[in-house]
């Protein structure tokens, strides 16, 4: 790697300055005030050393000692979002991280993830769009690690919350057909139902959010429902079988007798809700048409590879 230095002559009162890492200073000894500006930039060869690849041995450390207190599979997450959209690049397609490579793996591939360290207040009404990017002073994301559960998939649902009030209820998976979830539905709701009066309405203090539970069903007499995790109520959260409108429109319903819940009921074959993060974006930008330069390239790469 070398290093090249540019040297440029402008006016003072001049506000345009040549774009890298400048040093400016002033020349006094002309008619008109001229300010040396030194542009440094780096120029990679074929001999030039390989960068260093980043480390952070303490906080490897911390997550290494705490996979293995928590029995050497753990579930990773910050304190808002967990990256469901990478867990493509495990073997399992899950999230189950053995290791500080698998959690450091997904955290940098997710999109989810990078949202919420660059912008975590976007979707806020009352948070200022001049300000998206800004550091946030008391915004401190925290990675938490859980220990892992193998659970089934047909046993997860969401339920909304607007005012203290239950107003609905889905099937967590909502891609996907579950014919053990449609034969329960009724106990199912009823058992998730009293599992909310009696273990969150009176003690979680937000009004309006949404709530992950996990229904067990253990026997033809016995079955539990664990508490997953919280989410906001809005946009940052996915509302699956339903619509945000929806949900908004039924919180302004003064009396609600019991939820809507909603299971999947078409036993049709549907993508996975997270597919799209496992494709190229360049490709995802010329099937979309969202990025013209791209589909411009693409063409003429295809005109070429037709002309040899």
């Amino acid at each position: 790697m070398e290093r090249m230095q540019n040297v440029f002559q402008v006016p003072a009162r001049s506000q345009i300055l040549p774009t890298g890492h400048a040093h400016v200073s002033p020349n006094h000894n002309q008619k008109t005030q001229m300010m040396t500006v030194y542009v440094y930039y780096e120029v990679w060869t074929d001999e030039s050393e390989t960068p260093e690849r980043p480390e952070f041995p303490e906080f490897e450390a911390k997550v290494s000692d705490a996979i293995a207190q928590l029995g050497g599979c753990v579930f990773p997450k910050l304190n808002w979002s967990a990256p469901k959209d990478a867990s493509w690049l495990l073997g399992d397609n899950s999230l189950k991280c053995r290791s500080f490579t698998d959690v450091y793996l997904v955290l940098k591939a997710s999109d989810f993830i990078a949202h919420d360290l660059n912008a975590p207040f976007a979707l806020c009404t009352d948070f200022p769009v001049e300000n998206l990017y800004d550091p946030v002073e008391d915004y401190r994301p925290q990675l938490v690690l859980r220990r892992w559960k193998d659970c089934r998939p047909d046993s997860e649902f969401r339920c909304f919350v607007r005012k203290k009030k239950l107003i609905a209820i889905s099937q967590r998976h909502h891609d996907a057909y579950f014919e053990s979830a449609l034969q329960h539905k009724e106990s199912i709701e009823k058992k998730l139902c009293t599992f909310f009066q009696k273990h969150i309405h009176d003690l979680f203090p937000l009004s309006d959010y949404a709530v992950d539970l996990y229904y067990e069903h253990q026997s033809s007499s016995r079955s539990r429902v664990e508490l997953i995790d919280f989410n906001v109520f809005g946009q940052p959260t996915d509302s699956l079988l339903f619509s945000w409108t929806e949900l908004e429109q039924m919180s302004t319903t003064e009396e609600i007798p019991q939820p809507v819940f909603r299971v999947q009921e078409d036993p049709s074959i549907r993508p996975n809700a997270f597919r799209q993060y496992s494709v190229p974006i360049d490709l995802i930008d010329i099937a979309s048409g969202s990025d013209p330069r791209k589909m411009m390239d693409f063409v003429q790469a295809c005109c070429e590879q037709n002309s040899i």
